[in-house]
């Protein structure tokens, strides 16, 4: 017998989730970025990180609550990604909503001020979209 899975259907049919920022312009190293996530549905809502395979944060079921938080604690290069979100309502546990629109963390390092030989890492964030890209358009007969 092996190990159970858990499987979960992207329903095409429920609105992707809205992702933005706390911070606009530039977020010095090592302090805390919150992002916000947010459907019309009741739900359990999902971070992903481009390039990981499972989500890289789960915000459990807020009663009432449409929106949640997620909180990238002390950002480092490492946090440079785009980021998305995906939520299960919660009257459909099995069921998840096409990943919405992304935001990219980009890692830059600011021209160095005169007189100092390294200049603070800083992130910014760059918004993209990729609104709906695992529900391709399906022609009506």
């Amino acid at each position: 017998q092996s190990d159970p899975v858990e499987l979960v259907v992207t329903d095409c049919s429920l609105p992707p989730s809205s992702i933005s920022l706390s911070s606009e312009g530039l977020v010095g190293t090592g302090t805390n970025v919150t992002i916000w996530c947010q459907s019309t549905y009741t739900a359990t809502f999902f971070l992903h990180k481009e390039g990981c395979l499972s989500p890289v944060q789960r915000e459990g079921t807020n009663s009432g609550d449409t929106t949640t938080t997620f909180t990238l604690s002390g950002v480092t290069p490492n946090d440079t990604s785009t980021y998305s979100c995906s939520y299960r309502p919660k009257i459909y546990t099995y069921a998840s909503s096409p990943i919405g629109d992304s935001l990219t963390l980009e890692v830059t390092l600011p021209p160095a001020p005169s007189g100092r030989s390294k200049s603070p890492i800083w992130v910014r964030s760059v918004p993209s979209v990729t609104h709906g890209w695992l529900c391709p358009h399906i022609p009506s007969p």
